[in-house]
């Protein structure tokens, strides 16, 4: 043989081994990724290189769709540890605005129905857990595999305390839910060691004054945003118990149900930069005991943090 052709024989064998090193990797995740339909479902956590994928898929993910990040960071935020980082909600992308504020590997706290097709098999690699919202079971469930995931040695956990995609920002106390204050309490008490909330807050500018050179190339993937608050989660038509209603009135609950998510899926909004603040860390233990009063705590440090966010985009 040619030198030329052992080039290419040796080419081809490890383009083979990577496709076949491919394929195993998918079947692995693949079995992880569809248990996600059992909420609190916890995949084993993957090693450095999953920990560095997510890093900088968060990045590339910010970059087109957000565009430049600016992240303020309190230097008291331990990079070890047991750490809960809680933060407000508005996009998709709201996870890696987290991520990049931690500065750490962190599991992120899911809707299941979120975590299908590939994305699924990707974010079971990353140590996503799942949570279903079909009864209360099932909360109960993913609250407790989050208490053991925050209670392991240097455990990360990141959470929306309000539990839904809120583009208006309005950060409305009654949205707030207690969980992300029970997850540590209770991770405190299994581990023994202190677990500290750290409060987070993400502002997306919407001034187009301020788009920058890259909004010309990336307009549409950063207009491409769910731009109003999902009905799913606040409109009384969907509280609505259909199998207490008649043919015909059922049939109209069901025709404006539609038309409400229709208007939802189809509304935008345009990025052109944003902000996170990650707060000083709190001790579970300074906050109140009542989990609604401690997280009413984090709450407020979170729209202080939005004010210092709204200052710096």
């Amino acid at each position: 043989m040619t030198n030329s052709q052992i080039v290419l024989v040796v080419v081809l064998l490890l383009l083979k081994l990577a496709v076949v090193r491919w394929f195993i990797w998918y079947a692995t995740w693949k079995k992880h990724a569809v248990r996600f339909t059992e909420s609190g479902y916890t995949p084993p956590l993957a090693g450095w290189f999953s920990s560095f994928t997510m890093y900088m898929a968060s990045r590339l993910l910010t970059f087109l769709t957000v565009g430049r990040v600016t992240v303020i960071r309190s230097p008291a935020i331990p990079s070890k540890g047991r750490v809960i980082y809680a933060a407000n909600h508005q996009l998709p992308c709201d996870f890696a605005m987290v991520r990049q504020a931690s500065g750490r590997h962190m599991r992120m706290l899911t809707a299941s129905s979120q975590l299908g097709g590939f994305f699924g098999v990707i974010s079971a690699w990353f140590g996503v857990i799942s949570i279903a919202f079909k009864s209360k079971s099932d909360g109960a469930a993913a609250e407790e595999a989050c208490v053991k995931a925050v209670a392991e040695k240097d455990g990360c956990l990141g959470i929306f305390p309000q539990g839904a995609l809120l583009p208006d920002n309005v950060l409305n106390q009654c949205e707030f839910r207690p969980g992300a204050v029970r997850i540590a309490q209770k991770a405190a008490a299994l581990s023994g060691e202190e677990v500290f909330i750290v409060p987070v807050a993400i502002h997306y500018e919407r001034n187009p004054a301020k788009a920058g050179w890259t909004h010309r190339f990336l307009k549409k993937a950063r207009s491409n945003f769910l731009g109003m608050r999902d009905p799913r989660y606040y409109d009384p038509i969907f509280k609505t118990d259909l199998s207490t209603l008649s043919d015909a009135e059922r049939a109209e609950v069901e025709a404006a149900q539609k038309e409400a998510v229709r208007k939802y899926k189809r509304s935008h909004v345009t990025n052109y930069g944003g902000v996170v603040v990650a707060g000083h860390p709190i001790p579970v233990s300074t906050l109140p005991a009542e989990p609604l009063e401690a997280i009413e705590v984090i709450r407020q440090h979170i729209a202080a943090q939005l004010e210092v966010a709204k200052l710096n985009s």
